[in-house]
């Protein structure tokens, strides 16, 4: 899967494991692991609605899923217009946040 980010800010952190570790501390093992799981899949559908991941789509946002990070954080992924997991290949992180 092709993945982008909404912000230069956002792939920096998410590229640099130096900065990745420093941004999000304990959290960054996760992150690193779901980022890892999205290069390899070749599409949304590829990541699991069941724990760990548990890969949901969003009510509030169009075209937009969050993936868990742990009990409260988590990372939010949009496609370039296909509300069909299936049918996603590119998506771009949009933000990692608490939702909660």
């Amino acid at each position: 899967m092709v993945i982008k980010y909404s912000s230069k800010k956002l792939e920096k952190q998410l590229s640099d494991p130096r900065l990745l570790k420093k941004t999000f501390g304990k959290l960054s093992s996760r992150i690193n692991d779901v980022l890892d799981e999205l290069v390899v899949a070749e599409t949304l559908d590829d990541i699991p609605e069941a724990p760990p991941d548990r890969r949901h789509k969003m009510t509030n946002a169009p075209y937009t899923w969050s993936i868990d990070l742990s009990k409260n954080y988590r990372m939010w992924v949009q496609s370039d217009g296909e509300d069909d997991p299936r049918l996603v290949t590119i998506i771009e992180i949009v933000e990692i946040l608490d939702d909660h």
